[in-house]
């Protein structure tokens, strides 16, 4: 089984959190997830594809002849500049009405399942554009969780900041997400 990680850096994006569904919900995303604005993001964003193949080999062709599929996953890195308590909350894997009164966050261990997310990175995209401007290109995860321990940064040479990695999942069309631009881009014709 062979591993292969490929990774899009996107500079300038606005992160957007939403609604999701659980896993075991048949219906899909709600009609509208209700994005709400993560606020300021430093150092970019980060969208990672993972995905491990199975090797075919053939003793008669003497080497790999094709390769399948067998995972694939998606990763999403940022760091969230403005560090309301609810973005703590975010970073950490606690659901927002972990929050309470507006000022005061329980550090519990009794939340052992994920709280799931919508999520949206807009971004600009290049001029190659059908009519050469700028428009938007939206990256969208239908369903999210948060992974891995957020890291929180506060010290006299540093601004406050917490890094979250959210991992994506498939729905029950066994689909991650989309993504979708504002403008068309010009085709470079290599390929189909």
């Amino acid at each position: 089984m062979a591993k292969s990680i490929r990774a899009t850096a996107i500079a300038g994006a606005t992160i957007k959190i939403g609604a999701s569904y659980l896993p075991s919900s048949e219906t899909g995303p709600p009609s509208s997830p209700n994005y709400q604005d993560a606020g300021l993001t430093s150092e970019g964003s980060r969208i990672v594809e993972e995905i491990e193949t199975v090797e075919h080999v053939s003793e008669q062709l003497g080497g790999p002849y094709w390769d399948t599929i067998s995972v694939r996953r998606f990763t999403i890195n940022t760091t969230l500049d403005q560090l309301t308590i609810f973005n703590l909350a975010l970073a950490w894997g606690y659901a927002q009405g972990d929050v309470q009164g507006s000022s005061s966050l329980v550090l519990d261990a009794d939340d052992v399942d994920p709280n799931w997310y919508s999520l949206q990175i807009v971004a600009n995209t290049t001029m190659d554009t059908s009519d050469n401007q700028r428009g938007t290109r939206t990256f969208e995860f239908d369903r999210v969780a948060v992974i891995g321990g957020a890291e929180y940064v506060d010290s006299r040479s540093d601004r406050m900041r917490i890094g979250v990695s959210f991992k994506a999942y498939v729905d029950a069309n066994n689909v991650f997400g989309r993504v979708y631009q504002s403008k068309a881009e010009t085709a470079p014709g290599y390929g189909s």
